[in-house]
């Protein structure tokens, strides 16, 4: 049975055509399907983004995931290590089906088969729900690092936590003397080039070479610390409105006015493996739509999510495959997601998705379909505005 479903995804892999679209084809319960059936879909499904701009659907491939997550068990466990396994091989036969593919002249063929190498390149899902199957830690760790006592940033380059916290402890450079550096290291530039040009490259072509290697070095040197006191610039601005998160002690805010969150997507599967990941920072819907923040009150109702009228979405974003360890920073900032003027106690627990636009899910339960990544949650305390 499992040569047969090997067999079948490797020549689903290599397809070069179009087959019709089935966004249409009745819905399956999937509660009511045997394993080998849920194997046969999975194997024939695909990620597919369209689903987030129309009511989502309960058996795709995500959906299906969650079906043996629930099921649980070794069977289970086997089935979705076979199937990571199989990925890089899979993945290597789409990619050279597409090649054979005319983009010119079989385009829909191409578009086609490029859906079928990204959804072998995205391994995330697949990784995850086989890491719930067997009760490890998530493969894509959500970690909330600072909150920033401000509703929006300031248009500048946002620094890295490691900067707050340098500057935090006075362990950083300030601005000032990288800005020393940067002037010294500039008018070594100055002068190495003046030697540069002192130099005829025809009758001491060594001499020439060599004093070029040095006045490339140093311009480079002077364009790292050129960045490097931008980015402190810009800490020691954000600094005094930044406060470390951790899970004992509650963020402080007023009502009306949220703290902007610097969480981290850090790769950190228990075997290593590197996960398929999407740059964020291209959004043009004016939020990072790909995150959504569960906010609860004392009690445990979840407070809507904000409603985000835009009238472009999608943007320019890189992928690629970050290894354990790696990690991405962002600025999530509370008002863009969600809205609170009632002053208490609450819980904030943001989620991540690296395929659909979950903060734009008019529905919360349309995310039990899906593979979400969730932060622990974060204590919030909303006290009244000051002069109230």
């Amino acid at each position: 049975m499992n040569g047969l479903l090997a067999a079948a995804v490797f020549a689903f892999a290599c397809v070069g055509f179009a087959p019709p679209d089935d966004r249409d084809a009745p819905e399956v319960d999937l509660t009511k399907l045997s394993l080998p059936e849920l194997a046969r879909r999975l194997d024939e499904s695909h990620s597919l983004p369209y689903f987030s701009s129309r009511r989502l659907r309960t058996d795709h491939f995500e959906a299906i995931l969650q079906q043996f997550i629930k099921r649980g068990g070794p069977e289970v466990e086997a089935l979705l290590s076979e199937r990571l396994q199989q990925r890089p091989t899979l993945l290597k036969r789409a990619e050279a089906a597409l090649e054979r593919i005319d983009h010119d002249r079989q385009l829909d063929a191409w578009v086609w088969q490029n859906r079928i190498v990204r959804h072998h390149q995205q391994n995330l899902e697949l990784v995850t729900a086989l890491r719930r199957v067997q009760n490890k830690p998530d493969p894509l760790q959500i970690e909330v690092l600072w909150a920033l006592d401000m509703e929006e940033l300031p248009p500048l380059f946002f620094p890295t936590s490691e900067t707050f916290e340098a500057v935090k402890n006075g362990s950083a450079k300030s601005s000032k003397q990288l800005e020393a550096e940067f002037q010294l290291s500039s008018n070594c530039v100055a002068f190495a080039t003046d030697r540069l040009k002192k130099i005829d490259a025809q009758s001491s072509p060594t001499a020439w070479t060599e004093q070029k290697s040095v006045v490339e070095r140093l311009q480079k040197h002077v364009a790292s610390l050129r960045w490097r006191v931008k980015k402190a610039r810009d800490a020691e601005t954000l600094a005094p409105f930044a406060t470390r998160v951790n899970l004992r002690d509650a963020v402080t805010a007023q009502a009306g006015k949220l703290p902007i969150f610097v969480v981290a997507r850090r790769s950190a599967d228990v075997d290593r493996v590197p996960l398929r990941m999407r740059s964020c920072g291209g959004d043009r819907s004016g939020r990072e739509s790909h995150w959504r923040l569960e906010v609860k009150d004392s009690v445990g109702n979840i407070v809507s999510a904000r409603q985000w009228h835009s009238f472009v979405g999608g943007g320019i974003y890189t992928e690629r495959f970050n290894e354990h360890g790696e990690r991405s920073e962002n600025a999530i900032p509370m008002s863009s997601f969600v809205e609170i003027t009632t002053p208490g106690e609450y819980s904030v627990t943001l989620l991540y998705h690296n395929e659909f636009s979950i903060a734009d899910f008019a529905d919360p339960t349309d995310l039990d379909n899906l593979i979400v990544s969730r932060s622990k949650p974060v204590r919030l305390i909303v006290e009244k505005p000051k002069g109230d």
